[in-house]
Formats: C-alpha cells, structure tokens, sequence
C-alpha cells in the first residue's frame, strides 16, 4: 500500500489565525480607546459642562455660536486657558474650591474669567445615557463653599410665582419660566450687572483692589442662564448668546482689530490634555515606530507558526553511558586535584588482572605475584619498576607516563 492520508493537527489553522487576528485587533483597538477615551466621553455623562447634552450640560451654547460663526472653543489645558480673552469655568458641586481659585487668579492678568455657579443636586439617569434625573436644587451652603476662597457671596433661591425678567442697559433680557427655581447673589465685593427690577443679581463682577479698572472675574449665579435646560427657549438661547457677545465687546481692541476668544474650561471636569504615553504612540512622530514595532511583532509571530524541520528535544543534564560515567568520575578527580594518588590503585588493578590472566592461585601474596611477573619480562623494565613508577607519581603528568607503561606492558603479555 501507499502512505497514508497527511495527518491533520486536532485544531483548524485558518481557525486560529482568525481567533489570533481578532485578539491581536482587539488589544489594538483597547489601547486606543483607553488613549483617546477622555476625549473621546462627555455626551454621555450627566455632568455640568460643554461637553454634556444633559439638561445641566454646556453643549448646546457651544453648538449655537459654532453655528453663528462666532469664535468658541474648549479647554483641556492650561496654556490654552492662560491665552483666550473670556474663560467660562463651569464648576461643579465636588470641585476643589482651591482649584477653583488658583485658576481664576492666574488668569487675574490676562483676560476676562466667567465662572457659572451649580444649582441643583441630580444624579445621571440610567435609563437613558446623558441624560438626568431630579429637578431638586443643591443646599445654598454647598454652592457658596465654591466662593469662599474668592471671597463672601450671599446667595439665595426663590420660585418664580409668575416669569421674571433680569437684564440690563448692554445684554438682552433673559426671562425665567414660572415656577422656575432662580439663585441669585448679592455682595458688597459685586458689581452688578445682569438683575431684576428688585435688584436681585444673577451676573456680577467682582471689583478690583484699583477702583479704576474693570472687574476681571465675573460670577453668574444661575446656571440656567447657559445650560441646555435654559436655552431650550428660542429667546433664552439668543439672550445667553448675547450676554457673551457683552462680554467679548469688553475684550475687543479696535486699534489691533483684535478678535476676542471665549473658551469653555474642561480641566476642573476632569478633562484634561494630560501627557499620556499610549497617546503618544498613536501620534506623529512616534506613530512611525510604532507601526514598525507593530510589523516586527507581526513578523515574528509569523516565524514562530510557521516552524522549519521537527522539534528540538530538550537535551539530557546527564547522558547515559559508560563513557559518561568514567568522564564523570575523571572530572571529578581533576576537580579535587587527586589524580596523583591514583597510581598505586592502576598498579594493584593491573597486577591483580595479570595474574588472573596466568592462572596464578589465588592465595599467593602480592611480592610472589610481583615476582612471578618480573620473570616474564624479557624487554624493557620489569613490572616491579613499573608499579614502583605509578606508586611514587605525584602529578598528572608522572600518573599518565606510568600508566601508560603499565598498559602496554599488560598488552605485550596478553598478546
């Protein structure tokens, strides 16, 4: 008969490097989203800033002016921060009221820093992602303790009985619904500059130590004003846009025509353009060895499935084997520098063996062998001087001269 059929291997191989490519895609894909995952979420968070389409998210004022044309942007880090005109820091009911501060000072110098206080204390919903659920509104204490590095703000809460309206002489009014939850301020540090007819504020800026100059930090107590909830009004839309366009007139130097920016912080959110190593491998330059390191692995994951020749055994530490034995025993002599003392033993052994050989008895003692032997020598020197050689050796040297004469001679009279 012929050879058999090809036996085939217990696992189909188009099979495993179909399962192995979709792990070695998937990894891939992980570390991409786990690179690009803070920039990549805030729809679908229930949180208060430009990124979230919850009803106490930014995104929708956000949406509009890049719709308008008018200059807009978000904020991941700190130089970014430190060069728009307006910043609008949109903090909430757990930020670090220090980190909070630290930022609105920095920018004490540079430009304008709007900062929109919470108001209301809502859990993310389950049911539907980005979205929220509650409509109650957070202890006044919890939102002042945001301002206290700032300085003493009063704030206070009221349900409209009927829609009130806030504005002023440069911003178009914004109307509250009836039944709408309003928190507004007041503050001696203040000026106000968006409030009602009782003078109730809800935007003021917070006067300089130089009277002179214009308030670098403005607080706007209601979020309602900006947040998504509030602009769902067609004219509540247009009047937020319109209070920053008030405020980007502030910033606008006539003589450099120069276009004021207005930037959302993200940082205090906790989105922040961080140094982040598996960023770096997915961007220009690195992206470049990155590929290459990709291809080489690739490479040689191919060189291992695809083996040439049969499988190494694993070699024995001890072979088998006479030969070994002896070696063994050779290398351990060597080790412990003994090879000298070796010779009378050879010579006893090589005696003993020859006179086995004659058929000589075996109660005879050792001197009537040894001169048995010497009879039989006829050339060369006789077996006592021989075994007298191996008995006095001291090196190796002189061990291996006398043993080898004790071989030959052994040769010669079996010969």
């Amino acid at each position: 008969m012929s050879g058999g059929a090809e036996q085939s291997g217990p696992f189909n191989a188009r099979i495993i490097i179909g399962v192995v490519a979709a792990a070695i895609v998937s990894f891939v894909g992980y570390l991409f989203l786990s690179a690009y995952a803070p920039d990549m979420k805030g729809a679908g968070f229930g949180r208060s800033h430009a990124l979230s389409n919850a009803a106490i998210g930014y995104s929708g004022i956000v949406k509009l002016r890049k719709a308008l044309g008018l200059p807009v942007s978000l904020s991941r880090a700190q130089a970014d921060e430190m060069a728009a005109d307006i910043l609008i820091l949109t903090p909430e009911l757990d930020t670090d009221p220090k980190a909070l501060a630290a930022l609105a000072h920095a920018r004490s110098g540079g430009g304008i820093t709007l900062i929109v206080l919470p108001k209301r204390a809502i859990r993310p919903s389950f049911e539907k992602p980005g979205w929220v659920q509650g409509r109650q509104t957070a202890p006044v204490a919890q939102i002042k303790a945001l301002l206290a590095p700032l300085g003493r703000v009063a704030l206070s809460q009221h349900r409209a009985a009927a829609p009130e309206a806030y504005g002023s002489d440069w911003a178009p009014t914004y109307r509250f619904p009836r039944g709408t939850v309003i928190q507004t301020m007041e503050s001696d540090a203040l000026e106000g500059y968006i409030s009602d007819n009782e003078g109730r504020m809800i935007l003021g800026g917070l006067l300089p130590k130089e009277k002179e100059s214009s308030p670098y930090l403005y607080i706007l107590s209601d979020p309602d004003v900006l947040n998504n909830l509030g602009i769902r009004i067609k004219s509540n839309a247009a009047a937020a846009n319109g209070i920053l366009e008030g405020l980007l007139d502030t910033m606008k130097d006539e003589k450099n025509a120069h276009v004021p920016t207005l930037a959302f912080d993200l940082t205090l959110n906790g989105y922040t353009a961080g140094g982040s190593l598996l960023k770096l491998a997915f961007e220009p330059p690195f992206l470049a060895l990155s590929l290459c390191l990709f291809v080489a692995s690739i490479m040689a994951l191919l060189h291992g499935l695809m083996r040439f020749g049969p499988p190494l055994r694993e070699a024995r530490a001890i072979e088998r084997g006479k030969g070994v034995l002896v070696g063994n025993v050779a290398a351990l002599l060597k080790l412990a520098k003994r090879e000298g003392e070796l010779g009378e033993r050879y010579a006893a052994l090589t005696r003993d063996s020859a006179a086995t050989a004659l058929g000589l008895p075996l109660g005879m003692s050792n001197e009537t062998v040894r001169d048995r032997l010497d009879r039989l020598t006829q050339l060369g020197a006789p077996f006592s001087v021989l075994e007298a050689n191996a008995t006095q050796a001291k090196n190796s040297i002189d061990m291996l001269a006398a043993a080898r004469a004790l071989y030959h001679w052994r040769k010669d009279k079996s010969a």
